[in-house]
């Protein structure tokens, strides 16, 4: 019983601190701002939100389910398989708090006309790219599982100097369409999975 406190402590502990940074993430408003010829690749609200309503609901079937395994599992053995099932749908709270942080911290514009990505970066500074004279290759990462209707994953634009990963959030806006299926159009994309596709 003392263990079972142990681990449900220390799982609250990580659900405040993650709940804690997302909360930060949504508290900061961010200046809307406007470059001539380039339209700004933003998270729509109501997709957010339908991420964050999804979220809550795997979040509390993994936290039901872990309860459970707890609880019976002392005396059911056989149901301590399910405890990884139930720790990585506890998880997904990590991968919302990842999405939101990157795209509170990246500002990415694109310009149809000239096919030029301007990115503001927190951490990185300002940088501008072109589609298709800088990026050489594109692939998505995605999870291995789809969180009910919200898939976590990002873009990754390989380029000459590096890398830029798009939050996979921001395909979700019908106003971004256009430079994805730019990237769709110009490449040949290579899914690829991973447990916890953070950028």
């Amino acid at each position: 019983m003392f263990k079972i406190l142990i681990i449900g402590a220390l799982l609250g502990i990580l659900l405040y601190y993650s709940f804690r940074r997302l909360k930060r993430s949504f508290g900061l408003a961010s200046v809307k701002k406007s470059r001539p010829g380039y339209i700004a690749l933003e998270v729509d609200s109501a997709d957010t939100k339908r991420a964050i309503r999804s979220t809550a609901v795997t979040v509390g079937t993994g936290g039901i389910l872990l309860l459970i395994i707890l609880l019976l599992g002392l005396k059911i053995k056989i149901l301590l398989i399910l405890l990884p099932i139930a720790l990585y749908l506890i998880g997904q709270i990590f991968l919302l708090a990842n999405q939101m942080n990157a795209i509170r911290r990246q500002k990415v514009w694109f310009n149809p006309q000239t096919s030029d990505l301007w990115i503001e970066d927190a951490t990185n500074g300002n940088y501008s790219v072109n589609v298709y004279r800088d990026i050489t290759a594109v692939k998505t990462v995605g999870a291995i599982q789809q969180n009910r209707d919200v898939f976590f994953g990002y873009y990754e634009l390989i380029t000459t100097n590096g890398f830029i990963r798009l939050p996979s959030l921001l395909s979700e806006n019908r106003q971004n369409t256009f430079f994805f299926d730019t990237l769709r159009d110009g490449f040949d994309i290579k899914p690829h999975r991973a447990l916890f596709p953070l950028l």
